[in-house]
């Protein structure tokens, strides 16, 4: 019997590490200047880069009561983005010819609070469009609540009327029910007095405050990540480069 001859691998074509810092080495001119290339773009745009801010305004709900809402945040929030913001951005459309807005308004209520928030990020050449913006937003919201509360008071009044009518009334019968009838009488009338007392306005607490730090990465974030993606060009740059010449000089000696 033949003994089995061994079979031994060709790694002629195998590509070790020496072998692609070798390439490195050979193209380093090329990966420095892609590197430096790269480096001075992602230092102009980080430098020249519109920085954006938050501009946020808040509005108190009017209250019946210590932090009882006039009407739920949920329906004041659905009314302020169905109803005042989109007959606005219409109006704001129309008056500066516009076809989209250049900003954007996000309406929330912070949890477990009565204040309606809003919230729009831009550049600071915007700040004033966006004061405007939120100033008049805000005022149709206050005047749509202070309609509210008044027309809450007038019930109130109503009522408190009424039974002041039937103290007054009751004080001349002679009837025996008649000291506890105006007693029920006046425990009514003292609650709807403190309920009236308790009737507070909505209010602005403050329109388009500007916040200190500005919203997205850092010029120092995008430096890093610029200059990491430098190195991955320049060096990709010279892996390519050298792939090309690879292929074309097979090329030559199959020819």
């Amino acid at each position: 019997m033949s003994a089995k001859t061994p079979k031994y691998e060709d790694r002629s074509q195998e590509i070790t590490l020496v072998d692609l810092i070798k390439i490195l080495v050979k193209k380093k001119v090329l990966v420095i200047s892609i590197f430096i290339l790269a480096i001075l773009a992602t230092l102009s745009y980080a430098l020249i880069m519109p920085r954006s801010y938050q501009y946020t305004s808040v509005y108190q709900s009017a209250e019946t009561a210590p932090n009882i809402a006039i009407e739920s945040m949920q329906s004041l929030i659905a009314k302020t983005n169905n109803v005042y913001l989109d007959s606005l951005v219409v109006e704001y459309l129309d008056g500066h010819e516009l076809t989209s807005m250049p900003f954007e308004i996000k309406v929330n209520a912070p949890k477990d609070t009565i204040l309606l928030r809003l919230a729009t990020q831009a550049e600071v050449g915007l700040a004033d469009e966006i004061a405007s913006f939120h100033k008049q937003l805000l005022d149709r919201v206050s005047t749509d609540q202070h309609e509210k509360i008044e027309k809450h008071r007038g019930i109130l009044e109503a009522q408190l009327e009424n039974i002041q009518q039937s103290i007054e009334s009751l004080s001349n019968s002679n009837n025996p029910m008649t000291a506890e009838l105006i007693a029920r009488y006046s425990i009514q009338e003292n609650e709807i007095r403190t309920n009236l007392a308790n009737l507070t306005p909505g209010s602005i607490v403050h329109v388009a405050s500007k916040s200190i730090e500005p919203i997205g990465p850092g010029k120092f974030f995008i430096l890093i990540v610029g200059g990491l993606l430098s190195a991955l060009l320049a060096i990709g740059a010279a892996f390519l480069l050298s792939f090309i010449q690879l292929v074309r000089t097979s090329l030559e000696n199959d020819s």
